[in-house]
Order: C-alpha cells, then sequence, then structure tokens
C-alpha cells in the first residue's frame, strides 16, 4: 500500500517545489498572484499578528514554511511523516502524524497546511488530525488546500497515495466546535487544468 512514509513521499518532495521564487512563480502563472503576497494580504486583513510561533503540519520539503516566512510571518515548525523529505527542509523540523502531535495544549499560536489536508485520510481520520490542529493551536487555523465541488476519493495507484478532497469552505466549519471562520477565499485557475484551492481562516472562539 503507498504511504507518504515510503518512497512515494519522498518522491514527491523530491518533485516538490522548495524555493519561495519557485512558488511564488508557479501561483503567478495558475492563479495570477505570488503566493507569498496573497498569504501576507489575506492574513493581514484579517488581523493575525506577524509574531508567535507557527506549526505548518505536512510540510514536506518546507515550501509553504519558507513562503510564511517571506510573507512576514514566523517560519513555523514543521512536521511531516517521510525522513527525506524533512532532509530537504530548513528551520526546526520533525518527525510526526497529523493525528498524533508532540507538542503540548496552545503549544502554537497557529497552525497552517498547504495541499496537507487532502492526504491525512478517509474522514474518521480528517477528524482526529482536525482535533489535534486544535489541540496545539491557541489562536489560528489557516489551510490553503485542493478544491473539490463535491467529497471525491482519488486513487493515484503507484504514483502516490490516495487523496480526498471536498468542498473545504463548507465541508469544514462544522469540524471545528469552538472555532469561527474568519474568512475564506476561493482561487480560481487560469486555465481549466488549473484547479481552485480554497484558502480558509479560522479563529479560536473566547
Amino acid at each position: 500500500m503507498n504511504d507518504w512514509r515510503g518512497p512515494q513521499g519522498e518522491a514527491w518532495a523530491t518533485r516538490n517545489m522548495v524555493t519561495v521564487e519557485d512558488t511564488d512563480r508557479n501561483w503567478l502563472e495558475r492563479f495570477g498572484v505570488e503566493k507569498a503576497v496573497f498569504v501576507r494580504q489575506f492574513l493581514e486583513s484579517a488581523g493575525v499578528p506577524a509574531h508567535g510561533p507557527w506549526l505548518e503540519v505536512g510540510c514536506s520539503a518546507g515550501a509553504h514554511m519558507r513562503v510564511m516566512r517571506a510573507a512576514g510571518f514566523p517560519a513555523p515548525v514543521g512536521v511531516d511523516v517521510n525522513h527525506g523529505a524533512l532532509r530537504r527542509a530548513s528551520g526546526h523540523v520533525t518527525v510526526a502524524e497529523a493525528r498524533a502531535l508532540p507538542f503540548r495544549r496552545s503549544a502554537f499560536t497557529g497552525v497552517t497546511t498547504s495541499g496537507t489536508l487532502m492526504h491525512v485520510g478517509p474522514p474518521d481520520v480528517l477528524v482526529v488530525a482536525l482535533a489535534e490542529f486544535r489541540r496545539v493551536a491557541s489562536r489560528w487555523l489557516f489551510f490553503i488546500e485542493t478544491h473539490a465541488p463535491e467529497p471525491t476519493y482519488t486513487d493515484y495507484s503507484d504514483l502516490m497515495p490516495p487523496s480526498w478532497t471536498y468542498p473545504w469552505l463548507d465541508f469544514l466549519p462544522p469540524l471545528l466546535p469552538g472555532w469561527r471562520m474568519v474568512d475564506g477565499a476561493a482561487l480560481m485557475g487560469r486555465k481549466p487544468n488549473y484547479g481552485t484551492l480554497d484558502a480558509i481562516l479560522f479563529r479560536k472562539r473566547n
């Protein structure tokens, strides 16, 4: 069975964009905006302060960690299940699963993912992971995920493990009790094959 811990996960990390420049160039072509610019504007407009420790779950080779830093926010601590991917990342990274994070309650100001939730597992596994995010985050949850108009399971055969995609803007709020969706945006690809991304920010209710 394919697993992100094994060769498929490491191969994906090898193909994955690592530098901010590569990521921004890809986003500019696909969505008409650099990722670092979008992240900064999206978070600043919601009043997210540019301080406090963040955690990225599923950081792979660290592309999103670098983008967060380029956007003016602290580079997150990164966790991933693949040792090979983490060797390509920089900063504070460690091996961990989304559903068993090795951190104390409210250890981070926020938790972020970029293209990770779709690979966490089926809905019952995702619910466990989201509970862990809520446990270790004291204020913010920030997701950038591949959109699907309806719940969709995709089997990639030998290329990489399967994915579960959703209309995240509607799907996530009921799974995050005690948290309020502050902002959400759909980034439409400039060509049909570029797809759509959902960017969503939640704040913990007082």
